[in-house]
């Protein structure tokens, strides 16, 4: 009876944690306002979870600088076709960069904590918002190209 009664509280424990409604990454989301001083920097590729081939594949790179300015090189434009797997198109732009809470992610328990990243001008809409990873330096930065259920994301990683 004790092993019934473990095995039940450990499904519904269980449940009540995987259910979240941002993904495979939400744990991972910037949920504590981060300094200033610590998101500035250059953040490069490290992995994505969309395209299937990376033949023409030129590394993405975004540049939040100090001064409240941003460079952005070869972040891949998929919304445009989300049926292209090889990055046909890819966007290198300049603008200004805020800090903002992007959105924010409920727990198993039904608590919503803030969700921080990066809003771009002169981006197209579907890249001016761009969440960060984890709750302490060095931060991350995830693009995500489609519904974050799904994971399918870039990833960059500050220098």
């Amino acid at each position: 009876m004790k092993t019934i009664t473990s095995s039940i509280l450990i499904f519904i424990c269980s449940v009540f944690t995987s259910c979240q409604d941002n993904g495979p990454y939400a744990d991972s989301f910037t949920k504590e306002k981060p300094l200033l001083s610590d998101i500035q920097g250059n953040y490069k590729f490290e992995e994505q979870t969309y395209i299937e081939t990376t033949a023409n594949f030129q590394p993405a790179n975004i540049f939040l600088k100090a001064d409240g300015n941003y460079v952005a090189s070869n972040i891949p434009d998929l919304m445009n076709d989300p049926t292209d797997t090889t990055i046909s198109k890819t966007i290198s732009t300049t603008g200004k960069w805020e800090l903002k809470i992007i959105d924010s992610i409920e727990d198993g328990w039904g608590h919503k904590q803030p969700s921080w990243g990066v809003m771009l001008n002169n981006m197209p809409k579907s890249l001016s918002q761009i969440r960060f990873m984890n709750n302490s330096a060095p931060y991350k930065l995830i693009i995500n190209f489609s519904d974050f259920d799904l994971g399918e994301v870039m990833i960059l990683s500050k220098e």
